[in-house]
C-alpha cells in the first residue's frame, strides 16, 4: 500500500467512527479504486456486471461526449447491500477520495434507514452485484438458445417499460 492509500485508509476509518458517533448508521463500506473508463462503464450500465444491450452504447458515447466537453465527472458509484460496494476514481486527489468518502458514507446510511430501499433489500436480498451477475449470465444463455434477434425484442420492451415501474408496489417474481 502506497503513503496515498495509506492515508486514505486512516481518513477513512476517522470517518467512518465520526460518521457513527453523529447517528449514522450504515453497512460496512468496500471500496475499489478504478480506471475512468470502468467507472464510466459502472455508471452507464448501472452495475459492473450487467447484461449487453445495444441502449448502454448509446448511454456509454453520451456520457463519454459529456466528460470530454467537461459538463461531467463522475468521482464515484455505490452499491447499497451489506457490505456496500464503492467504486472510487483512482486518479482522484487525496482531498477529493477523502470527501468522497464521507459522501459514501451518507449514501450507506440512506441505503440502509430508507423505507424504498429496505422494501427493496428485503424482497430482492442484498447481493444486487452477485444476483446482476447471475441474471446476465441468463441472459448470455438466452441468447444462445434463442438469437439475438427474439432475446432483443424482449430486452427492447422491458427497457421501454422500465420508467414506468410503480416502485410503491411489491416487486412480484
Amino acid at each position: 500500500m502506497n503513503e496515498r492509500d495509506r492515508r486514505l485508509a486512516d481518513y477513512a476509518a476517522r470517518l467512518e467512527a465520526l460518521a457513527i458517533e453523529l447517528g449514522l448508521d450504515f453497512a460496512p463500506v468496500h471500496f475499489d479504486m478504478v480506471p475512468n473508463n470502468f467507472m464510466l462503464e459502472i455508471a452507464v450500465y448501472g452495475l459492473p456486471v450487467r447484461m449487453r444491450h445495444w441502449s448502454f452504447g448509446v448511454r456509454y458515447i453520451h456520457q463519454l461526449v459529456r466528460q470530454h466537453m467537461g459538463n461531467s465527472r463522475i468521482f464515484e458509484v455505490m452499491f447499497p447491500g451489506d457490505p456496500c460496494r464503492a467504486f472510487m476514481l483512482e486518479h482522484n486527489s487525496l482531498a477529493e477520495n477523502t470527501l468522497v468518502t464521507a459522501h459514501v458514507l451518507g449514501h450507506a446510511d440512506f441505503a440502509r434507514n430508507n423505507v424504498l430501499f429496505k422494501r427493496f433489500i428485503d424482497m430482492a436480498g442484498s447481493h444486487i452485484l452477485e444476483q446482476s451477475a447471475g441474471r446476465a449470465h441468463r441472459l448470455e444463455a438466452a441468447l444462445a438458445a434463442h438469437g439475438q434477434e427474439r432475446v432483443e425484442a424482449v430486452l427492447d420492451a422491458a427497457l421501454a417499460l422500465e420508467a414506468h415501474v410503480d416502485v410503491d408496489q411489491p416487486l412480484h417474481r
